[in-house]
């Protein structure tokens, strides 16, 4: 579904001009990478070492390929910085959760969430179990659970 303004009675798709340019000049290197980089017209760019996709790069391709790499043409699922957020907060919410498990196993005033951690089998073998289907959901569930395989950097 495009990106749309709405004004009015009529709805028109946005524009260049309707984002801040460092963010779009950014996105649209990430789509040009991405998408066509290495493609038909652009194939001689895998041969060029220095080549590097920027500001000024983006400005010198047509009107038409850089309509292209607007936010509006992007296919429904795709990977986005916006995914990658839901990705974090998805995985620190649950991550929450199981410290909260930690927690509500000491009802009484004791200070030691830990104490007695190993004579309870079922509740190791449940956080075991959640974490795994957690990292597995976020690794490859991909546009099932709406999420952005993570990693270290």
């Amino acid at each position: 579904m495009p990106d749309t303004e709405k004004g009015g009675d009529h709805t028109r798709e946005l524009e260049e001009g309707d984002f801040e340019m460092t963010q779009l000049r950014k996105f649209q290197c990430q789509q040009f990478e991405n998408n066509m980089y290495g493609e038909g017209e652009f194939e001689d760019l895998k041969k060029d070492k220095k080549w590097v996709c920027d500001d000024k790069y983006i400005e010198t391709l047509s009107a038409d390929v850089r309509k292209e790499l607007l936010p509006a043409k992007m296919e429904e699922g795709a990977m986005t910085q916006k995914l990658l957020l839901f990705s974090y907060v998805f995985q620190t919410f649950v991550m929450m959760q199981i410290f909260n498990q930690f927690n509500a196993r000491k009802l009484d005033e004791e200070i030691n969430v830990f104490s007695g951690l190993f004579r309870n089998m079922l509740f190791i073998n449940i956080t075991i179990f959640t974490i795994l289907m957690q990292f597995a959901m976020v690794e490859f569930g991909g546009p099932i659970v709406k999420c952005w395989p993570l990693n270290l950097n």
